[in-house]
């Protein structure tokens, strides 16, 4: 991960704790919410894509598509907000557990068990 995706911006009401991922357009981070003490997922769009308005559009778009979902398979959004730069924010519920690759890289899965979790995968979809 590169300096920028290492540094943590201070977001109001939120404790920053670790990078647990990183994308084309933002990174995010494993938070507290001070208010609740919940643990969420904080994704924090990079700052050079404020730069975009599509980039901007697509992730208002995707949190607006999330909220709309409101399925128990699709993680739960919290929080939206701007920050004083005009990054955009994003804090959601926080799943634990392993990735894909994680998962299908453990003996014993067979092709017909990824089958059925891709298909349990895109039912809220």
């Amino acid at each position: 991960m590169n300096a920028r995706a290492s540094i943590a911006p201070e977001i109001d009401g939120y404790e920053l704790r670790a990078p647990i991922g990183r994308g084309s357009m933002g990174t995010v981070y494993a938070a507290v919410e001070r208010a609740t003490g919940r643990d969420v997922a904080l994704k924090l769009l990079h700052a050079d894509v404020v730069e975009h308005e599509m980039a901007l559009e697509r992730f208002r778009r995707e949190v607006e598509l999330v909220r709309r979902i409101g399925h128990g398979a699709i993680p739960e959004v919290y929080d939206a907000g701007q920050l004083p730069d005009g990054r955009l924010y994003l804090a959601m519920e926080l799943l634990r557990g392993e990735s894909l690759e994680e998962w299908w890289d453990t003996p014993g899965h067979s092709r017909l068990e990824a089958l059925e979790l891709l298909g349990e995968a895109l039912e809220p979809l």
